[in-house]
Parts: structure tokens; C-alpha cells; sequence
């Protein structure tokens, strides 16, 4: 399934943290996607699979993904 995120009420500099402990065997990932003005990820559309992390952070008026694995 997708994952929408907004970009209201977040602050500059506030850390969103997305962990998936998914691990059931059904909707075990889980995808994120560009969206102008809310989010960006580098690679985009990312999938986070079971047991993956993502870290975003508010800069401005949108969302940055500063790391995940």
C-alpha cells in the first residue's frame, strides 16, 4: 500500500521517523512517493519493506528523507 504524508503543522527541523514492523506475510512493504511541495525522496517511489526505516525532515514546506536502509 502507499503512505501519504502532509506537510502541515510540521515544523522546520522536525524529525518524522518511519519504521515498518510489518511481518506478517501481507502487506509487508509499503511505498513512498514524490509529491511537489510535500515530500522528496531521492529514488523515489521508495519502498520500505519489512523492518525497514526511513527518517524524514520539515525544511521549508516539505518533507526530506536524510536517510534510511
Amino acid at each position: 500500500p502507499d503512505l501519504t504524508i502532509s506537510e502541515a503543522g510540521a515544523m522546520d527541523g522536525q524529525l518524522l521517523i518511519i519504521v515498518n514492523y510489518e511481518l506478517d506475510a501481507s502487506h509487508d512493504n509499503f511505498t513512498l512517493t514524490d509529491s511537489a511541495g510535500v515530500i522528496n525522496i531521492p529514488g523515489s517511489p521508495k519502498t520500505i519493506g519489512a523492518e525497514d526505516v526511513i527518517m524524514l525532515i520539515s525544511a521549508n514546506d516539505r518533507w526530506i528523507s536524510v536517510g534510511d536502509n
